[in-house]
């Protein structure tokens, strides 16, 4: 889905995009390629020796904080609403998508490496290359809907049921190839 840029790029260049579990596991430090991340992230790392690590990372030039284009932030909440993952997902998360797909369109080849499993998730139904840290992949896009255990009422965002009251549970409805 939304890869057309694929067909344009004659020669990609690969980068890592990291949420703040790449951070924490000094994956910026250790790749030989590019790594990248937003504001959003950053502002996520609040240990000292992590602050550091990132630290360095920036002013040695082997991560580059940058921020996705408005355009593609509204494409990805869009692609997690589809799924119901949108209100599974912060801000830094929707930012990491939305910033793969900003390079992607510029020829990238983005892999983004996460151990969050919605990340993971929306990054695979995106058509994104995925990394887990500590945890294995995800394999596979499940598309999800919250269902009101009370009543029955089906919604796509999580919260409470606006029949009863009652809180919605997440159900995974459909695995998508």
């Amino acid at each position: 889905m939304l890869d057309s840029s694929r067909d344009v790029c004659k020669r990609r260049k690969r980068a890592y995009i990291l949420d703040a579990a790449g951070i924490f596991a000094s994956i910026q430090l250790l790749s030989s390629e590019p790594c990248y991340t937003t504001k959003d992230v950053v502002n996520e790392i609040l240990d000292e020796d992590s602050r550091r690590s990132l630290q360095l990372a920036i002013n040695t030039g082997k991560l580059i904080i940058t921020e996705p284009e408005k355009q593609h932030v509204k494409l990805a909440e869009r692609a997690a609403e589809e799924l119901g993952e949108l209100g599974r997902l912060s801000q830094a998360d929707i930012s990491v998508i939305s910033l793969g797909l900003m390079l992607r369109e510029q020829c990238f080849d983005v892999i983004i490496v996460t151990d969050d499993y919605s990340i993971q998730n929306l990054a695979q139904y995106l058509g994104f290359k995925i990394r887990g840290i500590k945890r294995r992949e995800f394999i596979g896009v499940v598309r999800y809907v919250y269902i009101c255990p009370v009543c029955g009422h089906i919604d796509k965002k999580p919260g409470k049921c606006p029949k009863c009251n009652a809180v919605l549970r997440r159900k995974a409805i459909k695995k998508i190839k």
